[in-house]
């Protein structure tokens, strides 16, 4: 994907996007709500990644800021950009931030397509991700859905289902996982769990997440 590629991607996702998501909570969790002014999401994989994403509304945007830092290869990546507010389609909402980040790789622009969708018990959330270096950085374009889950509410505070990831990489074959996922409500917030026990050239890997709202 080219950098004009990518650049009209972003602009297009930017006019019908929907309401701010960025997380895997339970029904009820803020972070879907209309309401929401913002919110915090943390995750750490076990493959030493971890990252924590705040976002703010301000008027009629919310302003995006991340912190990702992998242990295994020592690149920490600071990201800042910006996503849209707009209506929900009934029960499916689209969600789109676009963002510049920076590490000792060299910077990239990233967008954020975040859907869910919910009928009855049974819900539905992604994060889908597209990379695209910036000047000579010897990076290449990627992109991934990380994850996609689909859950039932078992519980009023709880849900269970699975969940699933992809990434593609320029030049390198595809990576996906698969495995059980799981929810529940807690004092401030929603904490997950994806246990990828399925794989194709990926590793085997337990996922933990966290999210607040407000």
């Amino acid at each position: 994907m080219t950098g004009r590629q990518f650049a009209a991607v972003a602009m297009t996702a930017l006019v019908g996007s929907g309401r701010p998501v960025l997380g895997q909570g339970t029904r009820h969790d803020s972070t879907t709500s209309g309401r929401t002014t913002g919110f915090v999401v943390a995750r750490y994989v076990e493959d030493g990644t971890r990252s924590i994403y705040g976002a703010q509304r301000l008027d009629r945007v919310m302003v995006l800021g991340g912190l990702l830092r992998n242990s295994r290869t020592d690149i920490t990546t600071a990201v800042l950009g910006v996503g849209t507010i707009a209506r929900s389609l009934g029960s499916v909402r689209l969600s789109t931030y676009v963002a510049g980040a920076g590490s000792s790789e060299g910077a990239s622009l990233r967008m954020y397509l975040l859907p869910s969708a919910t009928l009855g018990v049974l819900t539905a959330n992604g994060i889908v991700t597209l990379y695209q270096p910036l000047g000579s950085s010897d990076a290449v374009a990627q992109a991934a859905v990380n994850p996609l889950t689909v859950a039932l509410r078992v519980a009023p505070r709880a849900k269970a289902g699975v969940a699933t990831i992809a990434d593609w990489a320029e030049g390198r074959d595809p990576r996906t996982s698969a495995g059980p996922y799981a929810a529940v409500r807690v004092p401030g917030g929603v904490v997950s769990v994806e246990w990828m026990t399925w794989r194709h050239r990926a590793r085997r890997e337990v996922r933990w997440g966290f999210s607040a709202s407000y």
